[in-house]
C-alpha cells in the first residue's frame, strides 16, 4: 500500500462528480475502473467507494482513491503506449493537486 503520498483534502469524502472534478479524471474513466474491479471479483471499497442512503451519487474516500490510483496504475509497469499515456496523465493530475495544495497554504 502507498503509504508515502498524502494530500490533505478539505473535505474527508467527495461526491462521485467532485472526485473526478478534483483528480482531473473523467467519469468513463472512474467508471471504467469501476467495472474491471467488479469484473475481476474486486471489492469497490479498493478505491475508497462507498455510498450514502438517500445520495443520488456514489461518494469516493479520496485518499484512499489517490492510493490506490498510485498503487495501481502509476507504480504498475505500463506494456502499451495507451497505459504510458495514461499513467502520465494520472501522474500529472496528482502533481498538479499536489501542487495546488501547497500554493493554497
Amino acid at each position: 500500500m502507498n503509504n508515502y503520498i498524502k494530500h490533505t483534502f478539505n473535505k474527508p469524502w467527495f461526491s462521485q462528480s467532485e472526485t473526478c472534478e478534483v483528480f482531473s479524471i473523467s467519469e468513463t474513466w472512474l467508471k471504467t475502473q469501476m467495472r474491471n474491479l467488479m469484473d475481476e471479483g474486486r471489492d469497490l471499497k479498493e478505491l475508497g467507494h462507498f455510498t450514502i442512503e438517500g445520495k443520488r451519487e456514489a461518494c469516493f474516500f479520496p485518499q484512499m482513491l489517490m492510493d490506490w490510483i498510485v498503487n495501481n496504475k502509476i507504480q504498475n509497469m505500463a506494456k502499451y503506449d495507451y497505459e504510458i499515456a495514461e499513467q502520465t496523465k494520472l501522474y500529472t493530475s496528482l502533481n498538479q493537486l499536489t501542487e495546488k495544495a501547497n500554493n493554497e497554504h
